[in-house]
């Protein structure tokens, strides 16, 4: 089970702020510490003082805005782990596949690829899913001889003009299959945070081009195997991954191609699957799918508005008792008191407490995610142990 920090915090990003400081001696606030989209503001609440906070925390006004965000990354971050702490019992927490290679078994050394200055390599089509992300971890190539320059290996997005990421790769053995695992945003995913949703992906290199040679050009002779032939394994293999991706290979022609003078751009892809067909020249690839619930938090982000405001009221008044600017107040002592006597309340309101009746539940108890709507294959089997009379979901 994963979820991706930068989209939530991007989707909780304003949900609960503060209202702007009455009196003009206070830091004013910035856009991003004002904003409310859930309308909860911190200092709405009773024990919230700004002279209290201006003075006992900063005097400085960029420290104080800074200071803001930060504490409302850091709770929402604390509560959005404790949420899915607490739903664990009902998510699949491994990967689906773990560096799966979609390919079985190696090139013969006699299967030579005739080169023909295309770009070749593989077509990903993520299935329709909002809960699945998927990453390319490895990649591999089979060359008949060590290359003077490093081929680069190029993941266009389809939705994009220029490639999402690039990896270039050196190899050191003739004939000999190598794998590099060093990639970076070799993301494959159906939806995306930075483009779009429902793009499909190119994997893959190009091959020299006598009329526009680069040095990043594939210049010996791949080695290429038969993909999906029934034969090595390859049948069993793709009723593994296809559930979740679809993988097949593809040769685009010279034609098709787009240099733009310095880099290449996404060949034409009005007709991809038209360049499919049946060998891997060369290349390999292995990649992880794991369940990813960014999406079910930024659609339940709702209901971390309140405990979050509780959760930065806690923060502000306890780093409130504990400095040491808190004595220039006047009355410091008593001050100090009632901010304690307010952080202990809010600290019971948010985690619960004991009464004589038996323990009262906190509003962190109350935050239970929807997960209705994840995928099937994202949530565990409904019977983990075999029941008689019933065949479970291991065929058991």
């Amino acid at each position: 089970m994963y979820y991706n920090w930068d989209v939530v915090e991007t989707c909780t990003s304003g949900l609960v702020g503060w209202n702007s400081p009455i009196d003009a001696s206070h830091p004013s606030l910035t856009v991003q510490n004002l904003q409310s989209t859930s309308g909860y503001k911190v200092d709405s609440l009773p024990g919230i003082n700004w002279e209290t906070i201006t003075k006992s925390i900063t005097l400085v006004e960029s420290d104080l805005n800074n200071y803001l965000e930060d504490l409302r990354t850091e709770e929402i971050r604390k509560l959005v782990n404790r949420a899915v702490d607490r739903i664990k019992d009902k998510l699949s927490t491994k990967e689906l596949l773990s560096n799966f290679d979609p390919i079985a078994g190696v090139a013969p050394f006699s299967n030579l690829v005739t080169q023909n200055a295309r770009f070749v390599g593989f077509l990903i089509m993520p299935h329709e899913s909002e809960n699945l992300r998927a990453e390319i971890t490895h990649i591999g190539m089979q060359i008949n001889a060590v290359e003077a320059n490093p081929v680069r290996i190029y993941l266009y997005d389809t939705s994009q003009q220029t490639a999402i990421a690039t990896y270039d790769y050196q190899n050191t053995k003739d004939f000999s299959l190598e794998w590099f695992t060093s990639l970076t945003n070799f993301i494959i995913n159906y939806r995306s945070s930075s483009s779009g949703t429902g793009q499909s992906f190119l994997l893959g290199y190009y091959e020299n081009d006598p009329d526009n040679v680069q040095n990043t050009q594939l210049v010996n002779q791949a080695l290429y195997l038969q993909f999906g032939s029934g034969c090595c394994g390859d049948a069993k293999r793709k009723k593994l991954y296809q559930k979740y991706i679809g993988i097949v290979p593809v040769q685009i022609p010279n034609s098709k191609l787009n240099w733009s003078g310095s880099e290449y751009y996404l060949p034409d892809s009005e007709s991809l699957e038209s360049y499919t067909c049946s060998t891997t020249h060369g290349l390999y690839l292995k990649f992880n799918i794991t369940c990813d619930i960014s999406h079910v938090i930024c659609m339940n982000k709702d209901i971390f508005a309140e405990p979050l405001q509780l959760a930065m009221a806690v923060r502000v008044l306890g780093d409130s008792i504990s400095s040491t600017k808190h004595n220039e107040i006047a009355d410091a002592s008593q001050n100090r008191e009632q901010v304690t006597k307010w952080f202990q309340k809010y600290q019971a309101d948010l985690e619960g407490y004991q009464t004589d009746a038996g323990w009262r539940k906190g509003m962190i108890d109350r935050l239970v995610l929807d997960v209705s709507n994840l995928d099937s294959f994202c949530l565990k089997c409904k019977f983990d142990k075999p029941v008689v009379g019933r065949v479970n979901r291991a065929g058991f």
